[in-house]
């Protein structure tokens, strides 16, 4: 064992010997014999995308951990930023003295970005044992992070103005995320198809658990979950646990329309605000001048109009959504939902589409203000305290279960969207506060 642990231990200083004198490497390397060799590899303390994807060739062959302590790293190369084996390792953002966590930034690959290609700018998790803490993912051409492997955890992540959905997960297994937030999400090249928060294939991915996760302002659905055609594995399970979704499927919001009418400044992190930008001079001197006018502007090489006419017969703009190509029985399926919110979304709040027999459990859940609040033909396991209110159609339930309606509605939801309001506020000041989420609303429901 100690000629094993000294091999380990030479093999190991060899390797920062070479780093460390390395011409174009310039992270710093943290070691010390009282740290386990599968923890600390290397700390990154500037925008330097070549230190980090080095130090994650490392970890895909070693495991260990890598500290990000820069405010940003921005990403040239449209590669993958890939985690992949068996050792058990991650990256972890370090919170900056403003009190805002690092920021991986793919928008000069996006820029670049040819629509007649696939990008692979994104951070894929395609091993075992991997985990990402304390990051902010944003403007992918493609997924802000994408996951294939098992035993991934994501703790404490944002995903923001990404062309696909901001968190994906295809053939993952034992999957669990905490505390985190998609938002903005835009599917330019799908005229908004794509632009979800959270897309889970249930065909192939199994155990999943979502724990303070939140998704809104996407252009399509908060949670997209789908299973292809052919896909034979009906044993996934998926959990949402005090987690919620709000106003997905407004394409207002990509126009700017959305926070012109709330008096906000113009969100030129949009990828469709910056085509507005660039294709009509004075569209942002108007918007700051209190005229909002997107006429003379386009969005993908589009009339900007047109672009939205076309594009609303694309999105539904579900709070969750499950869906499959067909309605083979799903028989041991299992969808857990406990304290989970959606609201203001342009379709349904909860959507089960085609996924037959599935067994349901719902407690503590809240759905007000979509357009269907309820929609599913699940085998309801449990069903308890649930609420509803609100929507423009009837709930559709195919099973007789009681959804209860508050009397106290306009207290409520003011309280639902103060909790909304801060947990934006967090979310585009790049910090988290875990102490945000809708519990003592749903706890206060009467």
């Amino acid at each position: 064992m100690k000629s094993s642990i000294f091999n380990k231990r030479f093999i190991f200083t060899v390797f920062l010997f070479i780093l460390t004198f390395h011409p174009n490497y310039s992270a710093k390397i943290l070691y010390d014999n009282n740290i386990s060799l599968n923890n600390i590899i290397a700390t990154i303390d500037k925008d330097s995308e070549q230190d980090l994807r080095e130090a994650v060739k490392y970890l895909n062959i070693n495991g260990g951990i890598i500290y990000i302590d820069t405010p940003v790293i921005n990403i040239n190369k449209d590669s993958a930023i890939e985690l992949m084996g068996e050792f058990s390792g991650g990256i972890i953002g370090k919170k900056q003295s403003n009190n805002e966590y690092p920021r991986i930034d793919f928008k000069k690959v996006r820029d670049e970005y040819d629509s007649k290609s696939i990008s692979q700018g994104m951070i894929a998790i395609t091993g075992s044992n991997k985990f990402l803490k304390y990051l902010i993912i944003e403007n992918s051409a493609s997924y802000g992070i994408n996951i294939s492997g098992n035993k991934t955890t994501l703790d404490h992540i944002i995903t923001r103005y990404n062309n696909f959905p901001g968190i994906s997960l295809y053939k993952a297994k034992d999957t669990t995320l905490n505390y985190c937030y998609s938002y903005r999400n835009f599917g330019k090249n799908s005229n908004g198809k794509l632009g979800t928060g959270f897309a889970v294939d249930l065909g192939s991915s199994s155990n999943v658990v979502f724990k303070y996760c939140f998704a809104w302002d996407n252009s399509n659905d908060g949670w997209l979950s789908f299973i292809y055609n052919g896909q034979t594995d009906r044993s996934e399970s998926v959990s949402f646990l005090h987690s919620g979704g709000w106003n997905n499927g407004n394409l207002d919001v990509f126009t700017g329309k959305y926070d012109y009418d709330k008096g906000k400044a113009l969100d030129k992190n949009l990828w469709s605000i910056q085509d507005l930008i660039n294709s009509d001079e004075n569209f942002e001197k108007n918007y700051k001048n209190k005229k909002f006018n997107i006429d003379n502007g386009k969005i993908n090489g589009e009339n900007a109009k047109e672009w939205i006419a076309k594009s609303k017969g694309y999105i539904e703009g579900n709070g969750f959504e499950f869906q499959s190509v067909n309605t083979l029985d799903i028989q041991n399926s299992k969808r857990v939902f406990d304290y989970s919110v959606v609201f203001d979304n342009k379709s349904k709040g909860f959507n089960n589409k085609n996924n037959y027999k599935c067994n349901g459990y719902f407690t503590n859940c809240v759905s007000f203000n979509n357009n269907i609040n309820y929609q599913s033909s699940y085998n309801f396991i449990k069903w308890q305290n649930n609420w509803s209110w609100g929507s423009k159609k009837s709930d559709q339930i195919d099973i007789d279960v009681i959804v209860k309606k508050p009397s106290n509605i306009n207290s409520s939801q003011k309280l639902f969207y103060s909790v909304r309001d801060q947990i934006i506020k967090a979310a585009t000041s790049n910090k988290f506060n875990d102490n945000l989420n809708f519990d003592s609303p749903i706890q206060k429901l009467n």
